[in-house]
This record gives C-alpha cells, sequence and structure tokens, in this order.
C-alpha cells in the first residue's frame, strides 16, 4: 500500500508540474487592424442643422458709400482659417464648384433691392476666375498633404453713391471626390 501511496503521488506530481508548466508559458496572437476609407476628409466645415455645411466668410468689409480701388475679400474658413481639403492620394484630384449666389448672378444685395456685383478667384492676383457653376481641378499631392481650397473676392471701383445698409449673398460651394 506504502509503495501505490507513493506512486500515486509521485504521477500526480508529475501530471501537475508539466500542466502547470503548460499554462504559463502558452502564447497567443492578437489581431490589430484598422480600415481607412478612401475618400476626403474636409476641414473648417461646421455643420448647420445636419445638412448643410458652412465652409467660412467671405468679408469685404466696410466702406462709404462710393470707392475708388477695388474691395477684396478671401474665404476665412469656420475655425478662422482656409478650407482646406486631405483626401487618399489614391484618388488623384477634387473638383470645386462655385455657383452663382441667391440670385444666380453673384450680386450682393441689401434690404431694399440694391445690388452690388463681385467675381471670385481661385488666386489672390485675381486672374483665374471661378465661373458660375464650372468645376475647377485641384490635384492631390503623393504625401496626402492638405490642399487649400482658395476662394478670392474682388468688387471693381464704385462712382456712384449707393444707400447704406449690409448687402448680402449666399454661395453654394461643391467639392466632387
Amino acid at each position: 500500500m506504502k509503495h501505490d501511496r507513493l506512486s500515486h503521488a509521485l504521477a500526480a506530481t508529475l501530471l501537475i508540474l508539466p500542466l502547470g508548466q503548460a499554462l504559463a508559458a502558452i502564447s497567443g496572437q492578437v489581431e490589430v487592424s484598422l480600415e481607412i476609407a478612401s475618400g476626403c476628409q474636409v476641414t473648417q466645415g461646421n455643420s448647420a442643422s445636419g445638412v448643410v455645411n458652412q465652409f467660412g466668410h467671405l468679408d469685404f468689409g466696410r466702406a462709404g458709400p462710393t470707392w475708388s480701388n477695388a474691395l477684396s475679400a478671401q474665404l476665412i474658413g469656420a475655425q478662422g482659417s482656409s478650407l482646406e481639403v486631405t483626401c487618399d492620394p489614391g484618388i488623384g484630384a477634387f473638383d470645386v464648384l462655385v455657383d452663382g449666389g441667391l440670385r444666380g448672378d453673384r450680386t450682393l444685395e441689401n434690404e431694399s433691392g440694391e445690388q452690388i456685383p463681385y467675381s471670385l478667384y481661385v488666386d489672390a492676383g485675381y486672374t483665374q476666375e471661378y465661373l458660375p457653376d464650372q468645376m475647377y481641378e485641384f490635384a492631390i499631392p503623393s504625401d496626402g498633404a492638405p490642399v487649400e481650397v482658395p476662394i478670392h473676392g474682388a468688387i471693381a471701383p464704385n462712382a456712384r453713391a449707393l444707400p447704406s445698409g449690409t448687402y448680402r449673398d449666399t454661395l453654394t460651394v461643391t467639392l466632387e471626390f
């Protein structure tokens, strides 16, 4: 009997040791992943009512009833800087379309219906005009760096005294990827 107890104890010890060592040495793998969707991301756009993005403001400032030099403005984004688009480099390019505004003719209008025409440009030198409802292509750099979407505005000099008030228009800018 003594021999049976000893052999059972020895067998139990042998079974416990390898099992205990096996648990301490078990390794496994954990899969880690991130899926990045192909597409573009626009910065400086704040959603209004969840439907239309507010890309910023084109503010010509304040002027008297006449002005001898052209008035100019640059789009300032909703967070105070330029409108930027960052895309998957594989996309290659995206298009920008700027409509003609509320009346379709790019005019600012005050409460009494007085109007002032304005123009929009791609460049600060006012040489490449955004024509209403025409697409303009912007290349995406191969390093995926953000692309600024510049919108510069100009109002021609005005010698005819205009009534005071706030003159407004609303543009729709469409970005197609």
